[in-house]
């Protein structure tokens, strides 16, 4: 559980960012959740609802429904869900100046100590995101669905402290999560990498006719998956 009153805000109410904020709750965080759509918000309200209780009945809750639920705020101003923060969580559309203009927002809603965070697949945000604190900025990649997969990647860029990155693995732990601390960024990650390179050999076996679809899977199932 986390420490009394620690905070939690994640911004974007999309299939990662409503699960994120789920993962903080869960762990005993107060999170707000912020998106500019207030149907967004409303619709992960309902599916943050419905997974808890899908969890419940699967006995993969540790406290009742109601308790997890009552930590969360939803909220259309990012100024109010930052506020008192402990870490951020940035969780919109992959595009650069979107990126950049939100973390230069969260650089002035959120306290001096908040942790600003990027869930980026693919972005390299170190290279365009200018802040005061570049020594508190990192990306934390999640695997989807987020409630499930303990998976998350925590890379640094050039002038973020180690010393932030270990808190922000603390904080990840807390909540139940795996961090992999990457020693620099490159698109992808590791587990993506390794993925599509095995998707390029699959495509590859089957488009020349090495083996049969049905026989690929018998070798993976009793090779890779014995």
């Amino acid at each position: 559980m986390a420490e009394k009153n620690q905070k939690a805000v994640v911004v974007g109410a999309g299939v990662m960012g409503y699960g994120i904020a789920q993962v903080f709750a869960q762990g005993g965080f107060q999170v707000s959740l912020v998106d500019t759509s207030r149907e967004a918000l409303d619709r992960a309200s309902h599916l943050i609802e419905s997974g808890l209780k899908t969890m419940a009945e699967e006995d993969f809750l540790e406290e009742p429904i109601q308790a997890v639920l009552d930590r969360f705020a939803f909220t259309t101003s990012l100024e109010e869900g930052a506020r008192d923060a402990d870490v951020a969580i940035e969780a919109i559309f992959e595009k650069v100046e979107a990126k950049k203009a939100l973390f230069a927002q969260l650089d002035q809603c959120c306290p001096p100590r908040t942790l600003l965070a990027s869930n980026t697949s693919y972005l390299n945000i170190f290279n365009f995101v200018e802040t005061s604190r570049p020594d508190k900025v990192m990306i934390t990649h999640w695997y989807s669905p987020p409630e499930f997969i303990p998976l998350v990647d925590v890379v640094g860029g050039p002038e973020t402290s180690p010393s932030h990155l270990e808190a922000m693995g603390q904080i990840l732990r807390k909540v139940g999560k795996r961090p992999v601390l990457m020693k620099k960024y490159i698109s992808g990650y590791a587990i993506n990498r390794i993925q599509h390179a095995m998707n390029r050999e699959i495509h590859f076996l089957l488009d020349n006719d090495y083996v049969t679809p049905e026989q690929l899977d018998e070798a993976a199932r009793v090779g890779l998956a014995f």
